[in-house]
């Protein structure tokens, strides 16, 4: 009996009889062996093809939620949920997250037009104005009355680097204040389940540059700190509030990989894949099915800011097999270079 394997899980088999004559094509057809039947399929068989199976489902409904999420009307990408990028409507020049994503080889023009459009953004934080000699306690020691309510709070700029600068010069010359940045949370309203004095309030705040006394315009100016804070501050420290917000600029190239990854995948793909194993210059990632449509992105991600130590990224794309227990992978960014120098 002589068997052959035609690559899908089926056997065939040719026999000669006593004559020495082999059986006919129509035998052999009728006579072959499906391995996938219940009766010769192992355990391991169908555990295999059940998750290959469950893995190509998954990569297609993936690739219908880009599709249906990822352009707007005009055909212009979008933060990857339906929303305006910066507020610039010329969609010619940009390129499309659909582009890049059925893009094997993403160029470093696409990569910037796409880093730049996506994951830069402007926080405008408000300020105070302190007397130079206060500015180190309210900014360092542990009982500033004013530190839970400094800019480097906020969730928006932890692992930003370099750092920002909370302190500046106070802007109208006067050399001795500094100017303070605040929390953007400063500003809202302590209390939001009264409409009505909502609405007053926000009335009342845009009066408020014509508020002589420096104490009224600080509770007014910055209503989610407590006015017994801002009472203490005044008098101990004489801050004064400032009329102008200051713009901080948030771009690929400052903020962690952690907050870039986040951005980038929509909101049902939570958590990111953030985790990597490293030997040599190499990075390998192990990413589950339904991130697999970025494959190409998340690579570039890891690439760029985990270099210079990262010259490669690659994702397992297959089995662990084979007498040393290897597995197939699949590079998704840097150059295809396996030879790794490894200190121990």
């Amino acid at each position: 009996i002589f068997f052959s394997n035609n690559g899908y899980g089926h056997c065939h088999y040719s026999s000669s009889n006593g004559n020495g004559n082999s059986s006919s094509s129509e035998e052999l057809q009728n006579s072959s062996i499906d391995l996938e039947g219940e009766s010769s399929a192992s355990p391991l068989q169908e555990y295999r093809k059940n998750r290959h199976e469950s893995q190509h489902y998954e990569i297609h409904k993936a690739r219908e939620v880009v599709n249906e999420n990822s352009i707007n009307s005009h055909g212009k990408m979008n933060s990857i949920t339906n929303s305006p990028i910066n507020g610039n409507s010329n969609s010619n020049s940009d390129t499309s997250l659909h582009d890049i994503l059925t893009t094997a080889t993403i160029t470093d023009d696409q990569w910037h037009q796409f880093s730049e459009s996506t994951f830069s953004k402007t926080l405008h934080l408000p300020s105070i104005s302190v007397p130079s000699q206060h500015v180190h306690f309210l900014i360092s020691d542990k009982k500033s009355p004013l530190k839970p309510y400094l800019a480097l709070t906020m969730k928006e700029l932890e692992g930003v680097h370099p750092r920002i600068k909370v302190v500046s010069e106070n802007g109208d010359g006067d050399k001795s204040r500094k100017r303070i940045l605040l929390s953007s949370h400063v500003l809202l309203q302590p209390n939001n389940n009264d409409a009505n004095s909502n609405s007053n309030d926000s009335n009342n705040t845009s009066n408020i540059k014509f508020i002589d006394d420096p104490l009224t315009r600080l509770i007014h100016q910055y209503p989610s700190i407590p006015p017994t804070a801002l009472q203490l501050l005044h008098s101990n420290y004489q801050i004064q509030p400032t009329n102008a917000l200051h713009p901080i600029h948030l771009t690929y190239h400052n903020q962690p990989l952690s907050r870039l990854l986040s951005t980038l995948l929509p909101p049902h793909l939570h958590p990111p894949p953030s985790s990597y194993e490293q030997i040599g210059h190499i990075a390998h990632l192990n990413l589950r099915a339904p991130h697999l449509p970025y494959k190409h992105l998340l690579g570039r991600l890891f690439l760029d800011k985990l270099s210079p130590s990262i010259r490669t990224v690659v994702n397992k794309s297959g089995e662990v097999g084979g007498p040393y227990r290897t597995y197939p992978v699949e590079v998704l960014a840097g150059e295809e270079d396996y030879a790794v120098n490894v200190t121990e």
